[in-house]
Order: structure tokens, then sequence, then C-alpha cells
């Protein structure tokens, strides 16, 4: 994003947070000795942790924060006082574990659905350390944005196969995040059945696909008591829907032959796919119900 301020304590020394630093009724401490003052009426609304920890120490002023250091909570703590914070694949997942141990649901949100597929493909992006918690509300969500479903199958793979050993009992689980259409999923589908984490996988006594509404949804019997994983089933919203985000964005750029359209996924506008060239300038777009007419002045372009 852009405009992030280069330090928390930068915040304080302008404009309306200036006059208010003289409020804050708290401070954060770090292991590694760096302290943040802050306003309770802030951090309450934004995470849940600091909602309960503070209702439940209503009379102390000092807090420490523990397995997160300094640096990831200032990033942290300038997205819940600004709105903005520096996300990028290097650093995502870092920041996707602090959301999910702070109970900030909109900062897992804010990046990784739109930039799924760049994280996957990002060397040593961290996928593969993510905890299942996480994982499994990235690779299930409706508005992930991937080009295919074998983005989130190779994931899968990615994720189990890092630690096998303890992972295998969640497979299960995994898979039924996938959205296989028939149509379009047929060859995907055979790999699935006859992956060595689903073929070798004594969690899982047998898969029975079945027809709904022209798609195929994987269903699987456990054979695993794990507590955690009953628990993840009984919780999870299986969809057989496809994924789609929640808002898209279509954008016309000039070049010297004519228009390139982009779709962009999210409000940053730092996610661009392009889908279509015309040789036409495209001067104005019209949505009337799920159609666009784009027009170069007096011609219509329909889209």
């Amino acid at each position: 994003m852009d405009n992030v301020p280069k330090s928390f304590a930068a915040i304080s020394e302008t404009g309306f947070w200036r006059e208010m630093e003289k409020l804050s009724d708290g401070t954060l401490k770090t292991n590694d000795g760096k302290s943040f003052k802050i306003h309770r009426v802030v951090l309450s609304p934004n995470s849940g942790y600091f909602r309960a920890l503070f209702n439940f120490n209503l009379k102390e002023q000092n807090f420490q924060i523990l397995n997160m250091d300094s640096k990831l909570l200032e990033c942290v703590l300038t997205y819940m006082y600004t709105g903005k914070i520096a996300l990028d694949v290097n650093n995502v997942c870092d920041y996707m574990i602090a959301s999910d141990n702070l109970v900030i649901d909109d900062l897992l949100k804010i990046y990784a659905v739109v930039h799924f597929t760049d994280i996957f493909d990002t060397v040593n992006g961290g996928l593969e350390e993510l905890p299942l918690e996480i994982f499994i509300k990235l690779i299930g969500s409706d508005n992930s944005n991937v080009v295919s479903e074998r983005s989130v199958w190779e994931a899968i793979i990615s994720w189990t196969e890092a630690n096998s050993s303890d992972r295998l009992t969640y497979v299960p689980a995994l898979l039924s995040c996938l959205r296989l259409q028939e149509e379009a999923n047929g060859e995907l589908l055979k790999e699935v059945i006859s992956h060595s984490i689903v073929t070798k996988n004594k969690y899982i006594t047998g898969l029975i696909f079945f027809k709904e509404s022209n798609f195929h949804r994987l269903k699987c019997e456990v054979n695993s008591e794990h507590p955690r994983l009953e628990r993840l089933h009984k919780n999870m919203r299986f969809s057989n829907s496809p994924r789609e985000p929640n808002r898209l964005h279509l954008i016309a750029r000039h070049t010297y032959r004519g228009s390139e359209l982009f779709i962009t996924y999210d409000n940053e506008f730092d996610f661009f796919r392009k889908i279509e060239e015309t040789d036409c300038l495209v001067d104005m777009m019209l949505q009337v119900g799920q159609r666009i007419y784009m027009f170069e002045q007096n011609t219509i372009i329909d889209s």
C-alpha cells in the first residue's frame, strides 16, 4: 500500500494523533526490549485478542506481547491506527500468523486471498509454515484469487509434504476445500485421488464422488478421532460453487494501438490481470446489469 508511515512513532508526530498521544492508556512491550504507547479504544475494536486482554486487565498499564518481535508488532499497530500496511509476497505469511494470533481477520484477508498464487510461487514465501487454522482459511476462502484449482491442490501438497508425519491427518479436511467442477477439472480429479498423500493416507478410508448441480463434490470418510480435525469438519462450511471475488474492477489502459483491459480484485489496484486488447480507445464504461458497455466517442463496445 502507498504512504505507509515509516514507523509507529511517526503516527503520533503529526496530525490528529499528536494531540491524542497524551491520552494513551497502555504500553505494549516485546521480548526484544521495545515498547509502544497505545490507546485501548483503538486496539480493542480491531483485535479480539486485545479486546479480551484489556477487559480482563482494566487497571493494568503494561502488557508483555509474547512470540512477536517489535518489527512485526509495529507494523500491525500501524495497520490498526492507519489502515495501511506494507505487504508483499515475502512477508505476508508472517502477518497472517500475527493476524491469527491477535484475532485480526481483516489483516488476513487484505492481501492473501488476492495474491494467493503469488504467495505460493514465491521461493521461501512461508506458505508451508502456516498453522493449519490459517492455511485452511486461505484455501477455503470463496474469494481467493486462483486461476485454477490446481494452484490450491499444489499448495495442499506442498503444505502437507513439508511435515507429512504430522499433517497427513488433516488432508481430508484440506481436500474438502477444493472446488472441482466436473467438466473443467476431470484430469485434476484423477491426480488428486492417485497422489500418495491420498492413496497412502491411513486417515482416509474412502473417497466418494457424486454430482450435485454439475459439480463434483469431494467427500471423505475419515478414520481418525483427532479432536482438532473433528472440530474443523464441524465448523467448516463446504461449498460447491466456484471461487468468486467480492468485487471486481475493470480498467482500460490506452496504448498506441488501442486499449488494454485489466481486471483487479482489490481496492488498492495492486494486482492486475490482463484479459483483452481492443483496437478502440475506451473513453467511458457503463454497467447495465451483468453487462459492461464501453464507449469510444460514437462507438459502443459490448462486453
